[in-house]
């Protein structure tokens, strides 16, 4: 939800199924995130997942971000994240940091890469009449890449 001053705030409900060689369940669970405007070329954000959650076997995440428009690259975001799990844990939070850029490349085309968890990430978004086409891959060395395929309905024509 966009409020006042450029500020957008968002609440996300899970329903979770798991089947883990320690148990199995149904269960669900809650996220809430804050992002806001710091200037029109920096934005900052939080994002609280599994904050509330039923039977779920999941710490609670916070994920802490910023992105940056270059001023000679209007086109272009460059973004930083730092992803703090097992918040409870005896020998201290795992803390993974998160890098990327993404750039317009023209009208309803943009493409990313990134580099997370010790892998390279990169991904599209091509945008049709009535549809978007979302695509992401994250490089695994020495085994199966991870793709992702999104698709949604779009007013754009």
């Amino acid at each position: 939800t966009m409020g006042d001053n450029g500020i957008s705030w968002g609440i996300t409900h899970k329903n979770v199924a798991w089947d883990l060689s320690s148990s199995v369940g149904r269960g669900w669970s809650a996220d809430a995130g804050l992002k806001a405007p710091f200037s029109n070329e920096i934005t900052a954000g939080i994002l609280l997942q599994d904050l509330v959650k039923n039977d779920v076997p999941a710490s609670t995440t916070i994920r802490l971000g910023l992105c940056a428009i270059p001023v000679s690259a209007k086109n272009t975001k460059i973004a930083i994240e730092g992803e703090f799990r097992d918040l409870k844990s005896t020998s201290g939070a795992t803390t993974y940091m998160h890098y990327g850029v993404e750039s317009k490349v023209t009208t309803g085309l943009v493409l990313r890469g990134g580099w997370a968890k010790d892998r390279f990430t990169a991904g599209a978004t091509a945008t049709f009449p009535y549809l978007v086409v979302d695509y992401g891959i994250i490089i695994n060395p020495g085994q199966t890449n991870t793709q992702l395929f999104g698709f949604r309905l779009s007013d754009e024509r």
